[in-house]
């Protein structure tokens, strides 16, 4: 949804997006074209390289840590978090 301000607040997608914020009894049609909306709006893929590039950062600070099992752990439950995006 953070990316998702990058659509025409005039558009359909975004009064979709608005209605199903705030709205109990938005329908599936509603919600059909958000999903289509931020999947061609290229949100996933931003968003998959800032999780990305998280992860990165955070097994380069382990690194730094003692060589042992529970960095080797974090390690691959990071990577683990980033195969779940996909």
């Amino acid at each position: 949804i953070y990316y998702a301000a990058g659509l025409d607040r005039d558009g359909d997608a975004w009064r979709a997006l608005e209605r199903l914020a705030t709205a109990s009894d938005a329908t599936d049609e509603e919600f059909d074209a958000v999903v289509a909306a931020v999947r061609s709006s290229g949100a996933i893929e931003r968003t998959y390289a800032v999780a990305e590039a998280f992860v990165d950062r955070a097994k380069a600070n382990l690194a730094d840590l003692p060589d042992d099992e529970t960095g080797e752990l974090l390690a691959e439950i990071a990577d683990f978090a980033l195969s779940r995006l996909s």
